[in-house]
């Protein structure tokens, strides 16, 4: 059964693979590129009878790009979220839901947040949060 490192870090893998210039840290730390997505891990729940689930993990996707200027910020937000938008972080989830695991199949919820500001290493972000689940067979 995948573990919650490997599938940290093949959703890493996935969305870098798949959507040009995005950087995806994997742990919780500083940022210093955008666009960007810090993966955090949010709840988990075991031994899921639910379609013979292992576990399902539950993560916040937090999806950032630099405020300044602030229309140029929103516009590469949207294209991350935007499900309907090839390229959009739901999209290629919904393309790639094993994440390149055989064990897994994941899928983007909702989407909250938006425009919430956030502050690494003295520069000022905006973002929206995306809501990834991640079932382990």
């Amino acid at each position: 059964m995948s573990t919650l490192a490997q599938v940290r870090t093949a959703t890493k893998t996935t969305l870098e693979a798949e959507i040009t210039n995005l950087i995806v840290y994997d742990k919780a730390g500083d940022v210093t590129q955008s666009p960007s997505v810090v993966l955090v891990p949010k709840d988990e729940a075991t031994n899921v009878s639910f379609a013979g689930a292992g576990s399902i993990y539950d993560f916040e996707l937090i999806v950032m790009a630099e405020r300044q200027p602030i229309q140029v910020a929103q516009s590469k937000i949207d294209a991350l979220i935007d499900r309907g938008t090839s390229g959009s972080i739901p999209r290629v989830i919904q393309e790639f839901p094993t994440l390149g695991l055989s064990d897994v199949d994941a899928y983007v919820g909702k989407m909250s947040d938006y425009g919430k500001e956030y502050v690494s290493q003295g520069v000022t972000y905006i973002g929206a949060v995306l809501t990834l689940k991640v079932v382990v067979t």
